[in-house]
């Protein structure tokens, strides 16, 4: 049974064709392309990939300045 063949089977005759071929996209596969990443989004129901959440540092104490002041006539 061929690759095609199979998606047709689990797809249905119009969507297992496309399916297999934005699946077989090499710009959907590295996600160069965001319409066919949304495309493969629509068609499978579940997000391409997981966004990573933002990490940003935790700044607990004010920074040090740039020019410390100096005492002047000491």
């Amino acid at each position: 049974m061929s690759t095609l063949q199979r998606y047709i089977n689990q797809f249905g005759p119009v969507v297992g064709p496309r399916l297999l071929h934005l699946e077989k996209s090499r710009a959907a596969y590295k996600g160069v392309s965001t319409r066919r990443r949304s495309r493969i989004e629509e068609v499978t129901g579940k997000p391409f990939r997981k966004r990573k959440p933002t990490v940003r540092p935790i700044v607990t104490e004010a920074p040090m300045p740039l020019f410390p002041e100096t005492e002047v006539g000491a």
